[in-house]
This record gives C-alpha cells, structure tokens and sequence, in this order.
C-alpha cells in the first residue's frame, strides 16, 4: 500500500465519521476515555512506577522493559502530562469531526499502548475494551455495526465468565459486603448476570423503551459496581455506552453493510477471535481461574479476590534465608498473578549474591470460596529461567 492509498483510506474512514452525527459526537467519549486513563494513572503512581526501573514488572512479550524505561527516564516527568493535555485538547475541539481528531485518537491510542508495554501493572480489562471499541472506531468500515457488535459482546461474554460456583455464590463480592447484608451477596450475583445478559438483548431491539431500559440496567449496575471496583472501570464503561445513548437521540438511518468486503472480512475474522479467546476461559477449573494465560484476554469486568501466599528459599552452602513474596501494595487483579510473582523472582536472581546456589520458589493461591490452596508455581531453582 503506497502513500496514495493510505491517504485515501484515511479519507474514506474520516468521512464516514464525519457524516454521521452519532459517530462525531462519540470520537468525543473516546477521547475523554484517555483523560480519564491519565487521572487513573496519576493516582497509580505513573511517574515511580516508571522511575523504579529495579522494581519493574515486565509483560511476558517485553522482558527488556527495564531498558525502554531507563531511555525514557529523562522525559518521564513529561509523558503524563503530555498524555493529559493532548486529551483535553481533543475534548475542547468544535464537535464536528475534523481531520485533525481522527490523526490525534491515534495518537493517543499509541501513547497509551507504549505506556502500557513499559509495566505489566498497567493491563486491565478496563484498558482492553476502550482499544477494541477505539481501534473499530479509527480503521474499520460500518462502525456503527461492529461497535454494536463488540459493545453487546463484552456484556455477553463477561456473563457467561460468571457462570460458576465462585460467583453464583456470591463469593467473588463478599470481600466487601454492602449494608453488612451478607445474605444478599448471591442474589447480587446473580442480578449481575442477569443484567448483562438481558441489557444487550434490549439494546439490540429498534424500540425506544426497550432501549432505554437496556441502558438503564448497565447504568445502574456501573453505578453500583463503584463500591467494588472504583471510579474508573464504571467511568469507562459508561463513557463507552455513551454510543447507545447518543444513538436513542440521533436520527436512524439504514447503513448498507458490504457483507463480501475484505473490510468486513477482517472484522469478523477479529471477532471470532475474540469469541474463540472468551469461550476458551469458560472451563471452570481452578488452575485456569488463577493462573495468568486466561486472565489476559478473558473480559470478567469484575475480579474475583484471589488470595496467596509465595516464597523464596535462598539456598546458600551453610544456611537457607526465606523472602516473602512482596504483593501487598498491588491491585486485586495482578496481586496474586504468577507473571508477577516471576518477576520477582528474576529481581532476585539478577542481584542475588554469588553465595547463593540455587532459589527455591513456591506460590499457592485460593479463591475465595475455597478451602485448599492450589499450587501455582514450585521450581527448585527458578533462577535457571534466566541464565546469565
């Protein structure tokens, strides 16, 4: 594809939006997403995670994070603010669709994946549906469609992660149990699921009061999901639900999709494996409920609290020292994740002393409802992953 084409599918997919009123004021949400993701951040701690670089968690697909984040020590006072500022840039553009805002989002959506990639502390499912719905949004034909298409199945797919007995229980909520009402706690649970599961069969209809209620479920539910989880994940979701909202108020109009277009190709070709990623997290067991592979593309929205407990044994000629698995600063959703306990590990074995001959290492986790520990990681010498 020569510069010519790009040009012209930049065009193609700038007019789409631009001629639709529902698709121009919803570049508005999107951006005001990345906002929200830099007040988030700012309260993570961006900057020390950034500067720590001897305390850093790598993804498993960038092991030299390290690096990138020492490059980038100079400019890290700047990156937030930079990153908060282009945000509001874009929210304070006139409200129709320019050039200019089609180029910016992708901008935006670049800086928030590179950031991501410096710290495995970054990943959550609250970032993983913005990029989907915002990369729909940037380079796909009938938007509209796929982000009806996409929106309805994160709904669906999350429900359908629900359906077991840690969460049918009400377990997966009881850690923090609203009104001290402890036996209400499994018929939350499952108003959850029912209202995922029901919101997007009324969004899908044409009829107004339908839609309305659809939306009125999901706002509820975000609403209420604040005294779990927080301000971001609700603020998100009902930014990306302001799709629906826009649409009850803006004039239908019949899109003809091109069902043989290699546009429509691609998008079904994404989503299928994104439905294949989902139902691959269904099995129930609980190795896969608490191990890492699953945890990363599988949308449940609300994390169930695992607890852990880990260890390392610092095996030297003539005595053994024990060090505690350092997790309590973490949120719920890596805090007992085994990529973090690895990397760790491998702070350890980088600076262990030349003493030491091997590192023993042990990690047990539990749901809540559970009563026996599962083992998550037992190696001997862990320190053999990475050779020096």
């Amino acid at each position: 594809m020569n510069f010519w084409q790009l040009h012209k599918y930049a065009d193609k997919q700038i007019d789409e939006i631009k001629s639709d009123s529902l698709l121009s004021n919803y570049s508005h949400f999107l951006i005001g997403i990345h906002l929200l993701t830099a007040l988030f951040w700012f309260y993570q701690g961006f900057e020390s995670i950034l500067t720590n670089v001897n305390q850093s968690y790598c993804w498993p697909f960038f092991s030299s994070c390290e690096s990138a984040k020492i490059l980038l020590l100079p400019i890290v006072p700047l990156l937030l603010p930079t990153y908060a500022i282009l945000s509001i840039f874009g929210l304070l553009q006139s409200t129709i669709f320019k050039k200019s805002t089609w180029f910016l989002l992708i901008g935006l959506e670049v800086m928030k994946l590179l950031f991501q990639s410096l710290d495995y502390r970054f990943m959550g499912n609250y970032h993983f549906m913005p990029h989907i719905i915002t990369l729909v949004f940037l380079f796909s034909s009938n938007k509209k469609f796929w982000i009806n298409i996409w929106m309805l199945s994160f709904y669906v797919g999350a429900a359908s992660l629900k359906l077991n007995y840690e969460w049918l229980t009400g377990a997966s909520l009881s850690w923090k149990i609203p009104f001290n009402k402890i036996e209400l706690m499994q018929w939350q649970a499952i108003t959850v699921i029912l209202i995922e599961l029901s919101a997007p069969l009324l969004l899908s209809f044409k009829n107004f009061r339908f839609r309305v209620g659809g939306l009125a479920f999901l706002f509820v539910f975000h609403i209420a999901s604040y005294y779990w989880v927080g301000f971001f994940y609700p603020a998100v979701m009902l930014s990306l639900l302001a799709f629906f909202f826009i649409d009850l108020f803006s004039p239908r109009t019949e899109t003809k999709i091109q069902f043989r277009s290699l546009s429509f190709l691609l998008g079904s070709i994404s989503w299928l494996i994104f439905i294949f990623m989902q139902i691959s997290s269904l099995n129930n067991s609980r190795a896969k409920a608490l191990g890492s592979q699953s945890r990363l593309w599988s949308l449940n929205m609300f994390d169930a609290r695992s607890m852990c407990r880990g260890v390392f044994f610092a095996h030297e000629d003539s005595q053994t020292t024990e060090l505690d698995f350092q997790n309590e600063e973490l949120a719920s959703r890596v805090k007992c994740d085994p990529i973090i306990f690895y990397e760790q590990a491998r702070h350890i074995c980088q600076n262990k002393s030349a003493r030491v001959r091997s590192l023993e290492a042990h990690l047990v986790s539990r749901q809540f409802s559970d009563i026996d520990n599962l083992v998550i990681v037992r190696e001997k010498d862990i320190c053999k992953i990475w050779p020096k």
